[in-house]
């Protein structure tokens, strides 16, 4: 058991960076294009946990699904990183169907995490003001 909760950790991980990275590149396009005004900590942090959970649910979906096929290739394998090398060979497929389908699930709950973050007083990107006008602004507070 211990052995597959390794398996998971290490594919979870492998997702999660892979779901930060290209959903938050995603959604930074969005609200550029949509120059939306949103609250960017409380999506920032929602997001990060959402992509964590997604991964984690990508990750142990991709093992489910890929169970027999891996333990098949796994008779006979003793040393850990050959354990690890057939449960990628064997399960891949499954792994990355699982992944696409978690990576589509954390673009929906991302694009509502959006919405739930919008503000009426911060911007993404504040067009009415250049950057010098901000500089004074601050240094006056």
């Amino acid at each position: 058991m211990s052995g597959i909760l390794s398996f998971t950790i290490i594919i979870a991980i492998f997702w999660f960076i892979l779901y930060w990275v290209l959903g938050g590149v995603a959604f930074s396009i969005l609200a550029m294009v949509r120059l939306a005004k949103m609250r960017k900590t409380r999506f920032s942090c929602l997001f990060t946990l959402t992509a964590a959970a997604c991964a984690l649910g990508a990750s142990r979906t991709g093992l489910l699904l890929a169970r027999n096929n891996v333990r098949t290739c796994l008779e006979g394998v003793d040393d850990r990183f050959e354990r690890l090398a057939s449960v990628i060979a064997c399960g891949i497929l499954e792994e990355v169907a699982a992944g696409i389908i978690w990576f589509l699930l954390l673009l929906l709950i991302g694009t509502v995490i959006m919405v739930l973050a919008r503000a009426d007083n911060q911007s993404w990107i504040d067009t009415d003001h250049d950057l010098d006008t901000e500089l004074d602004e601050l240094l006056e507070v």
